[in-house]
């Protein structure tokens, strides 16, 4: 059978003077061109057989070349360079030294690096020792929310002086230092405890200055410290330094008047806001209009807290 040039002949076994079963068909040449078991195909163009003879010859056609094939591969300005066109190009002065260069600037940097981490290293002040540190800088410190730690008096309301009781417990814990929430005078109906109206006094959910002054001498005793939440960031707008700074707007007969942030409203009824500032919590407008309207404040958490 002829297929594209090929011949393909079925062998049969071969009844010759010397066996071929599964020899290999080698031509005069020497190179194997093909083999031979029963029932095997040959592929090939097969010359007649001769007896008494231990090779046969064939020869395969040559596929020509394709014509899709792209000449640019093998000629052209865009042929690839072979191995000793790139090798006399790389051996040039111009690309030899560029190498050089190079290599040069990127062991530079990196030694350049190398000198500069040991020299950090080397010329980085050491730590403070424990032994040297402030008691601040050492300390084991418990945050307590008071309101909730503990009820001394049995009216659901931590107290200052449920605090006290439970020191030895937490000395026990290991803490070495209690750093107290928020117990200044609130104003009244004050959703959280930094609605203050008064630094200098205890609000009377929380005990008396007398509950406090015992708190301070009972931590001492125990060689602890405390620390209490002073809040600068804003007051309660019920706070005296608040009432006395809207009372009168010339700055210099207030005293008070820097002590908040003020300013005209726009519009022609100045009752817009100056600009768009949000409130922290619920993202309305950070200005509020004062009793005087033609004035606005900054409350950024709220109405009920003024920011100083």
């Amino acid at each position: 059978m002829d297929s594209g040039g090929v011949s393909i002949v079925s062998a049969k076994p071969l009844k010759t003077d010397q066996a071929f079963t599964n020899q290999a068909f080698v031509a005069d040449d020497g190179v194997q061109k093909g083999s031979e078991t029963n029932g095997t195909a040959v592929v090939g163009e097969v010359p007649p057989l001769k007896r008494n003879s231990s090779s046969v010859e064939f020869s395969l056609p040559v596929k020509p070349a394709s014509k899709d094939r792209d000449p640019s591969l093998s000629s052209g300005p865009y042929r690839g360079m072979g191995k000793e066109e790139l090798l006399r190009y790389s051996s040039r002065p111009l690309w030899r030294n560029l190498r050089y260069i190079c290599m040069s600037t990127v062991l530079i940097g990196w030694l350049a690096l190398l000198i500069t981490v040991v020299a950090l290293v080397l010329t980085y002040p050491s730590c403070r020792s424990a032994q040297n540190r402030d008691w601040w800088q050492k300390t084991v410190i418990y945050r307590v929310y008071v309101k909730s730690f503990f009820d001394s008096g049995s009216d659901g309301i931590g107290d200052i002086n449920g605090v006290r009781l439970q020191l030895d417990y937490l000395q026990k814990l290991g803490v070495d230092t209690i750093s107290l929430s928020p117990i200044y005078t609130l104003a009244p109906n004050a959703s959280t405890d930094t609605h203050i109206v008064n630094h200098t006094s205890i609000d009377e959910a929380y005990g008396t200055l007398e509950d406090f002054q015992l708190l301070v001498n009972e931590t001492h005793q125990k060689d602890m410290h405390i620390i209490l939440d002073f809040i600068p960031n804003h007051t309660s707008d019920q706070h005296p330094w608040f009432l006395a700074s809207k009372s009168d707007k010339d700055e210099w007969n207030n005293a008070f008047r820097s002590f908040y942030v003020w300013s005209f409203g726009r519009g022609n009824n100045k009752l817009q806001t100056p600009n768009l500032w949000k409130s922290a919590n619920d993202r309305s407008s950070a200005w509020t209009i004062a009793d005087v309207i033609t004035f606005t404040y900054i409350s950024l958490w709220n109405r009920c807290r003024t920011s100083i």
